[in-house]
């Protein structure tokens, strides 16, 4: 599969490091037709990984923020 030619940019399809979501989903399907539900479910799985990216900044910062001052906790008494 070429991404470009299918409208998904090469960062998204090649989202997940060595588990790339998108790739997995479509070779699970192999030799298959998708039917409606399954290309809804694609188009989804689409939006989750550019959301992931697009939020991907934000939460490693809140992470190294939690991280350098971890929350505490009251004793209970």
């Amino acid at each position: 599969m070429i991404p470009g030619a299918t409208g998904v940019s090469t960062e998204t399809w090649t989202w997940g490091g060595s588990f790339r979501p998108l790739e997995h989903f479509l070779t699970d399907r192999t030799d298959r037709v998708l039917d409606l539900d399954q290309v809804r479910m694609y188009q989804q799985a689409i939006t989750a990984v550019r959301t992931a990216i697009e939020l991907g900044p934000d939460l490693d910062d809140a992470l190294a923020a939690v991280l350098v001052a971890p929350i505490g906790f009251a004793a209970d008494g």
